[in-house]
């Protein structure tokens, strides 16, 4: 099995390591799925799995008698981090299944790529094309929106009213909830320019960590969608998760934080509604009745 969670590659005349994120996460996801059920913070889960990883590569050297390369920080971190988006996906999901079985609320959550064009936000895309016309939601942004530019939120959370649509990324959402590896942007290609302005609730900023020199592009980022949302009378909610803990810098400026619109207007405007660090499966069934019923 431990064979298959590493490929040593060759690169300068140096071998170095590769972690296959998914395969290993394939291998623990029973295990993963019993500690998450447990309300075990994420955190701890992905800590857990990082020593797997680290003696599982120990193993693997004295197996085959050699000290190919060290396991760096870095491809760890970025294991995690597409661990990570293997767990939000998959919780997201089976909130959104059991919202509609339990309430018959029609909700979706999805994944936004990334942006292809950094010119062109996914964001956008997302829209009816009327949305943008004279007298609906979007149009005092029409004339700008290509002259608008920030980065796409991780996750969105939305209640789609056309029935057909929402029964037709049902299957999607059964995927997401039961198969551990399934990242697929299915129901972001379904829903691109078919959502209304009111069907969008909430957007999700996710981390394992909060980096300190990445900490303003996310005040960027929930900045222009709350312009965005007050210009368009919408009520769009903007919440930050890390699977870490928050640092005291980052509890000030996201819990405090006043949208720089409500500078403009002399309105106490809230930047980030909420804040989830450290998290467990609970937390993110809070955030998003937060979203829908709040």
């Amino acid at each position: 099995m431990n064979d298959s969670w590493f490929l040593t590659v060759n690169r300068k005349g140096k071998n170095k390591i590769q972690i296959n994120s998914t395969e290993i996460y394939q291998s623990l996801y029973l295990e993963i799925k019993q500690r998450l059920e447990l309300d075990i913070s994420v955190v701890q889960v992905l800590e857990w799995m990082v020593n797997m990883v680290v003696v599982a590569y120990e193993n693997y050297q004295r197996q085959h008698n050699t000290k190919i390369a060290q396991l760096t920080t870095g491809a760890l971190n970025n294991s995690k981090g597409r661990w990570h988006e293997f767990i939000v996906t998959g919780f997201l999901a089976k909130v959104a299944r059991n919202f509609y079985l339990e309430y018959k609320i029609p909700l979706i959550t999805f994944r936004l790529p990334s942006s292809r064009d950094e010119t062109q936000p996914e964001f956008f895309k997302i829209f009816q094309t009327q949305e943008f016309q004279t007298s609906y939601p979007l149009e005092n942004i029409e004339t700008i929106k290509k002259r608008i530019f920030f980065s796409s939120p991780d996750y969105i959370i939305s209640v789609i009213e056309d029935e057909q649509l929402f029964q037709s990324i049902q299957s999607y959402i059964e995927l997401q909830a039961q198969q551990p590896e399934y990242l697929g942007v299915e129901i972001y290609d379904l829903l691109k320019g078919r959502l209304k302005a009111r069907e969008v609730k909430a957007f999700i900023s996710v981390k394992v960590s909060n980096r300190p020199d990445r900490r303003y592009q996310a005040l960027y980022e929930t900045a222009m969608i709350k312009a965005i949302s007050y210009t368009s009378g919408q009520m769009w909610k903007y919440y930050m998760m890390t699977a870490e803990d928050f640092s005291n810098s980052d509890k000030r400026i996201f819990s405090q934080g006043i949208a720089p619109h409500g500078i403009a207007l002399n309105q106490d405007l809230k930047s980030v509604d909420n804040m989830y660090s450290a998290y467990n499966q609970q937390d993110l069934i809070n955030l998003v009745e937060d979203a829908i019923f709040l």
